[in-house]
């Protein structure tokens, strides 16, 4: 494994350093995207019913796999459904999550500096960043794609995207 993979945490705050504003040292938090700043599985379960004739809820949801929760069928189906999903575009009507604006203000008033994090597709990037341009705007620095890489350890996954930060649609507020 290269050598800066192994980074002690101030190493990696250092090397993020360069994705904050002039003037500020605050901390870096990474957030999440989907259904932590946007209801993105209320938005594919509400057309799964449509289009399925489904009756799916959100407490369907188990796991983080959708073929693994019920509805979806296995594997290849679940990745065509969400295919047809995303080739629609709702997606990017998803509401955001109640209280996420005022949770990311009080954040953002605290002096930390956001980062949006997310495991959606790189063809998908800077429509995602109009979505949390219209619902967060001048709220985030910048938003990194792990590219759906499926990693088994959370640390490694994190210490990966933050010591190779090269993320594949950015913008900045300056």
């Amino acid at each position: 494994m290269p050598e800066h993979l192994n980074a002690e945490p101030e190493l990696l705050l250092k090397l993020l350093s360069h994705t904050s504003p002039p003037g500020s040292t605050g901390p870096v938090i990474a957030i999440d995207l989907d259904d932590v700043l946007s209801q993105t599985n209320r938005e594919i379960c509400e057309w799964h019913n449509e289009v399925y004739g489904t009756k799916m809820e959100l407490s369907d949801f188990y796991y983080f796999y959708y073929w693994k929760n019920p509805y979806w069928g296995n594997l290849q189906e679940t990745f065509s459904k969400v295919k047809d999903f995303y080739a629609t575009q709702r997606i990017y009507d998803a509401q955001p999550v109640a209280g996420a604006r005022e949770g990311v203000q009080a954040l953002r008033d605290m002096g930390f500096r956001l980062i949006i994090v997310t495991a959606r597709s790189r063809d998908v990037q800077e429509d995602s960043w109009k979505w949390v341009d219209k619902w967060f705007h001048g709220e985030y620095l910048d938003l990194i794609s792990t590219c759906g890489s499926q990693f088994t350890d959370f640390r490694l996954r994190f210490v990966r995207f933050c010591c190779l930060y090269r993320p594949i649609y950015r913008r900045r507020y300056e």
